[in-house]
């Protein structure tokens, strides 16, 4: 099964580095047993839509294939789809899913918008009290339907991921800093065929409309090309909320909307993690 949507398939660069992604007759089994609690780490990804009768066998198969294997408080699914079809999803919504849709966009490069932000240093993580300060500034933007406690543990667990990617050339984690203080981050990655995927874009909220995403955005795909052993960057590869307001910034630096990504997740209470 040769994955087609852009989104999705990058999304598996990271589950193949420390999980494992294995390929059924109409599905692909993605499963992170070192963070169980990773919704879109553990999922399955199906080649069409939902379809009459299909709650039941897809309920069914992520029982056998990721719930009886690790411990899970959640139900996640996707589909192959790069134009937004839904299929029959309502059966899924009367148990208690909901739809997760998103923008992928997509650049062959970056440019720096009309008003840059020039105050800020972008530049690699290097230290351990670095890399704790990104942890917590992707802890403290959660979304609000997430705990903290569920989403600390899910959050150290994916960060020490990014950290070992870094460490063997697969990209970097980067961070916007004003003299020492952090102010932004996110993470830029590659399979080394050519396409780069970034990872949770965030920005302090005393320092955003400030340009200083727009410029971390720019600066860490500059970075990443100028790296020894890093093939030309052919696509660059971002996935928004569609009623977020990031889609603005990431347009104002060369993306476009180029695919819409469709799943569903179900997970127990308010526990969850993303």
């Amino acid at each position: 099964m040769r994955v087609r949507s852009m989104g999705y398939r990058t999304d598996l660069i990271f589950v193949r580095f420390d999980g494992e992604v294995l390929v059924r007759e109409d599905h692909i089994v993605a499963r992170t047993e070192t963070n169980p609690s990773y919704h879109w780490g553990n999922f399955l990804l199906f080649d069409q839509p939902p379809k009459e009768g299909d709650m039941e066998r897809w309920c069914a198969l992520f029982e056998q294939e990721i719930a009886a294997k690790q411990p899970t408080e959640h139900i996640a699914f996707a589909w192959d789809t790069v134009e937004g079809e839904r299929g029959e999803c309502q059966p899924f919504l009367d148990r208690g899913f909901v739809v997760e849709d998103s923008l992928v966009m997509t650049t062959p490069t970056l440019s720096f918008p009309a008003q840059t932000n020039h105050e800020v240093e972008v530049r690699a993580l290097r230290t351990d009290e670095e890399w704790e300060a990104a942890t917590t500034l992707q802890i403290e933007n959660r979304e609000a339907r997430f705990s903290r406690e569920s989403y600390t543990v899910f959050k150290v667990a994916q960060m020490k991921r990014y950290r070992e990617m870094s460490r063997q050339g697969m990209g970097h984690w980067y961070g916007a800093f004003i003299g020492a203080e952090l102010v932004a981050d996110m993470g830029l990655f590659h399979d080394g065929n050519g396409v780069a995927r970034y990872q949770s874009v965030e920005t302090d909220a005393a320092h955003r409309r400030q340009g200083i995403c727009a410029r971390l955005l720019v600066e860490s795909s500059r970075l990443l090309a100028q790296e020894e052993g890093v093939e030309r960057l052919e696509n660059h590869v971002i996935v928004a909320d569609p009623e977020g307001p990031a889609t603005g910034v990431y347009g104002s630096v060369g993306f476009e909307t180029t695919e819409i990504q469709m799943g569903l997740s179900w997970w127990d209470g308010v526990n969850a993690t993303a």
